[in-house]
């Protein structure tokens, strides 16, 4: 679920990609090295790295601003790719971020496996467009013990510890006080239906908002046959990167923001590039050095035309050689 996983980081750099506008993008072709001229698709939508304001700054503003547009109880339903009903167990606190825990009782749809999830929320304030409306992220609002229905999207990506999950807008789905609001006013809810069965209900009644789906083992990834060929499947560009510098330390998640020199492809056409050749690719933590040259295979955190990438699969750094360079060369072909 290449989207959902995206959404989160892109939100992160927004900050950054408005104070870098009055840079100019220009396409270059850096396909010299690519036979075949592969591009695979990559459907993003957020993504990995944060904010590229120095880390200094960063820390000075660890609160967020978050306009949210409006959206009715049965959009927002359908807009999610996850619902459980959990128990809460409680809330830890970050520097720019909390996460409240919560034990899964039952899951209601989406793909939601885990025993215990953890909801993710900046820290700061969230308006929402065309009522006047503002809450507060972050705040402390769940009891321990309590039993709540949580609408949700799920947020997958490498570069996180596990799997975070994100409120669709303003919700709170109190099972245990029968509580169910919505920008702090009561949810119509029908008389003689649940909760939980007025949820299914709007999920029922809408189409092609399901999960991805899966394949006839049931799975909904393809299946690789070693981290090499999982590479070159899922990355929109492999290419010879040299590591200009360090743009961002992340202090919310495993990547740090790079920026990079890319000196040739191996797979992918043309890319985008700031005026001075460069792009910024989120590269996970203790895997490369300032100086240093890699194959790396990334992808675009934000549509084709994006300045800012993220490392496409956990083994998608590896050291420049000719023999490695001809393998991917191969699977590229077959």
């Amino acid at each position: 679920m290449k989207k959902s996983r995206h959404v989160l980081f892109l939100i992160c750099i927004i900050i950054f990609l408005i104070s870098t506008a009055a840079c100019s993008s220009d396409p270059v072709d850096n396909s010299t090295m690519n036979p075949s001229d592969t591009a695979s698709t990559t459907e993003t939508e957020e993504s990995p790295t944060e904010d590229a304001e120095s880390h200094e700054d960063s820390q000075n503003q660890s609160e967020t601003f978050m306009q949210l547009e409006y959206v009715t109880f049965e959009e927002a339903v359908q807009l999610s790719n996850a619902a459980i009903l959990g128990e809460y167990v409680e809330m830890v606190e970050y520097e720019s971020y909390v996460e409240y825990k919560f034990r899964v009782l039952e899951c209601l749809y989406g793909d939601v496996t885990e025993e215990e999830i953890y909801l993710y929320s900046e820290l700061g304030t969230g308006t929402v467009s065309g009522i006047q409306y503002s809450y507060e992220l972050g705040a402390d609002v769940y009891t321990e013990g309590f039993d709540y229905i949580l609408i949700m999207e799920k947020l997958e990506s490498i570069m996180y510890d596990h799997d975070r999950y994100l409120l669709l807008t303003d919700l709170y789905l109190c099972e245990d006080e029968q509580e169910y609001l919505m920008y702090s006013q009561p949810i119509a809810i029908p008389d003689e239906t649940s909760a939980k069965d007025y949820i299914l209900s709007i999920r029922a009644a809408a189409q092609g908002i399901e999960s991805e789906p899966a394949s006839e083992d049931g799975t909904t990834t393809a299946a690789y046959e070693n981290e090499l060929d999982e590479m070159a499947g899922e990355s929109q560009y492999i290419g010879i990167v040299e590591i200009i510098a360090l743009e961002n330390e992340s202090t919310k998640n495993n990547g740090n923001a790079y920026r990079c020199l890319v000196e040739s492809l191996i797979k992918g056409g043309s890319l985008n590039t700031y005026d001075d050749g460069t792009i910024l690719i989120s590269i996970l933590k203790d895997t490369v050095e300032v100086g240093g040259r890699y194959i790396i295979g990334f992808s675009p955190v934000s549509g084709e035309d994006t300045l800012v990438c993220i490392q496409e699969t956990k083994t998608s750094v590896y050291d420049v050689s000719d023999e490695l360079i001809s393998d991917i060369t191969q699977l590229l072909t077959e």
